[in-house]
């Protein structure tokens, strides 16, 4: 519990931190592009954000919510074996039983999770 409280506590503000980053760097002409578009009697800003704004915006936002899932995946474990619960917990006790076939198997599932 105490891990995944970390990671719902840390998630936003990270998230919010490296969001902000990729709006300043849209092109300033796509901008006015897609204001021009939005006054214009056909056009929303509903349609402006998605075809001028979102396709410059989507793969950092993106980015960030990977980096944000493997951050947490880790952090994850980290305190789990640290004894805070968690996959991490399951993972040092296999280990303190010797069940390396079970520790293996949780190792490798972290692996695939956060690559």
């Amino acid at each position: 519990m105490a891990s995944a409280s970390r990671c719902f506590e840390a998630t936003p503000s990270s998230s919010a931190n490296l969001l902000q980053s990729p709006l300043p760097g849209i092109d300033a002409a796509m901008r006015v592009a897609a204001m021009t578009l939005a006054f214009y009697p056909g056009g929303s800003n509903l349609q402006a954000i998605r075809y001028a704004i979102m396709p410059q915006a989507l793969p950092v936002i993106l980015s960030v919510i990977l980096y944000n899932f493997e951050s947490n995946a880790r952090s994850g474990m980290i305190l789990g074996i640290v004894g805070a619960g968690g996959t991490g917990f399951l993972l040092a006790d296999r280990m303190h039983a010797f069940r390396w076939p079970e520790a293996w198997s949780i190792i490798f599932m972290i692996i695939a999770m956060s690559t």
